[in-house]
């Protein structure tokens, strides 16, 4: 039987949550203010749930789950997350996290569940493969020298704004466009674009369900 308990956070826990995933990444810190916008300013066709996980009272780490909503998508997937503090993030307790919120995330209606992890983390990339989970893809992040490559940069990006010209296409800030529904625009986009993401997940056993 698990020790942890799963605390609903609100607006004023996305600070711990912050510190939370800052201290896993240090290398990749997580900005308090803007973790709370996000989370405070969910997209319309998304269901986020983010708990704070704690033992023997202490908070010792964050989690949650999110997918689509049910009216606004044929899939019934979602995706899971946690993280724990450094002294506490053991593979136990890791997967005691992930396998909580698969539950829930499953109990809400998703059939498929997605996880995610960085290659340079063993002990997540275990906890998850030890669930039974996949690898389905990978993405790949880079670091951009605008100083080393500023002439290089600087030239393609020349190239860019003549091809553009050439197709009559022009790229302004939210301010300089005249559309009144600009807002409106950009939002169905944003909105649409959400389901048009690959949703090939691990299923989940019937067992499970």
């Amino acid at each position: 039987m698990s020790d942890l308990s799963f605390r609903p956070a609100s607006g004023a826990d996305a600070a711990f949550a912050a510190d939370v995933y800052t201290a896993v990444r240090p290398t990749t810190p997580v900005d308090p203010v803007v973790m709370r916008h996000e989370r405070e300013n969910p997209p319309d066709a998304w269901v986020a749930r983010y708990f704070v996980v704690e033992r023997d009272g202490r908070s010792i780490g964050v989690a949650g789950f999110d997918h689509p909503r049910w009216d606004r998508s044929d899939r019934p997937f979602g995706s899971v997350g946690g993280e724990l503090l450094p002294d506490h993030r053991s593979a136990e307790t890791l997967d005691l996290v992930l396998a909580e919120m698969e539950r829930r995330l499953v109990a809400d209606g998703a059939a498929t569940v997605a996880v995610r992890a960085n290659e340079d983390d063993p002990l997540r990339i275990a906890v998850i493969e030890g669930r039974g989970f996949r690898e389905d893809r990978r993405s790949r992040r880079w670091e951009l020298d605008l100083v080393t490559n500023a002439e290089r940069i600087g030239a393609m990006a020349e190239a860019s704004r003549a091809r553009m010209r050439a197709e009559g296409v022009s790229l302004l800030t939210l301010r300089d466009d005249p559309d009144p529904e600009k807002v409106r625009k950009i939002w169905r986009v944003s909105t649409e674009a959400e389901h048009d993401v690959p949703a090939r997940r691990r299923l989940v056993p019937a067992a499970v369900r």
